[in-house]
């Protein structure tokens, strides 16, 4: 979960029975036992659940960067370069986010083949894998960019659960941001850019059976400012994985 300030996931977990580690905004709720909150950056939260016992364990992490000067309205709104673009990512301090973050759950994806490890969060920031020359018109013409806040998640070995079920992302985009604005009042009501900045990446001894971009009402939610009683009650749709445990995913590292 993120932006869960004050006591929001302690009450959901409560209100379903299950486990919590609330920190200021980014925070975890679990079915299974949490055993141990784990040392993480000032943007996650991380955690060791034991799915079985000491015989079954996976390390989770979320995460929530900072939403300060939005990638995609460089391009869409302003006609940016993606050299500024980039130029604008450090700047919100999401480069050096994910950095850190990426550097902090090394050590445990390097021990995913027992314990797998798996990275969620609002990363405030499109894939590299969604922008690419193919999906150039979908992104306000910018072709192939290298978005950090996803690329250094995968350069520690970490893998886009939702891109290895849906591999084209001109056929399956999954975007996650947003079902709810239509237009943007800031930039003269210009459509709002449809991206995937929302993300559950694994490593390890588990297999993917399937990812899907999701919300109650979908596909129709009513448009802010209309939203107040839609169902779901967030500005993004969720990443729902479906993994599948192997044999060897056991015991603790």
């Amino acid at each position: 979960l993120q932006e869960t300030e004050g006591i929001h996931a302690l009450r959901l977990a409560h209100a379903l029975g299950w486990w919590a580690y609330e920190t200021s905004d980014a925070s975890i709720i679990s079915r299974y036992p949490i055993v141990e909150t784990l040392g993480s950056t000032n943007k996650s939260a991380a955690v060791r659940i034991a799915l079985d016992g000491d015989r079954q364990q996976v390390v989770v992490w979320a995460a929530h960067l900072a939403f300060q000067k939005y990638g995609p309205y460089g391009f869409c709104f302003d006609g940016k370069d993606s050299a500024t673009v980039l130029q604008q990512e450090d700047a919100s301090g999401r480069t050096a986010e994910a950095q850190e973050l990426s550097d902090a759950i090394r050590p445990y994806v390097d021990g995913s083949d027992r314990v797998p490890v798996l990275l969620t969060g609002d990363f405030n920031s499109p894939s590299h894998l969604d922008y690419t020359a193919a999906t150039s018109d979908l992104h306000c013409g910018a072709g192939e960019v290298q978005w950090p806040a996803s690329w250094y998640p995968v350069q520690v070995g970490l893998r886009d659960s939702f891109r290895e079920a849906h591999p084209d992302p001109v056929a399956d985009p999954g975007h996650t941001w947003s079902p709810i604005y239509v237009s943007n009042p800031d930039y003269g009501d210009k459509p709002e850019p449809k991206d995937r900045i929302d993300f559950v990446y694994y490593a390890g001894a588990m297999r993917v059976k399937d990812s899907v971009a999701y919300m109650i009402d979908d596909p129709k939610p009513k448009p802010e400012p209309n939203q107040k009683n839609n169902y779901w009650t967030s500005d993004h749709r969720a990443v729902v994985t479906t993994f599948e445990l192997v044999d060897k995913a056991l015991g603790k590292s």
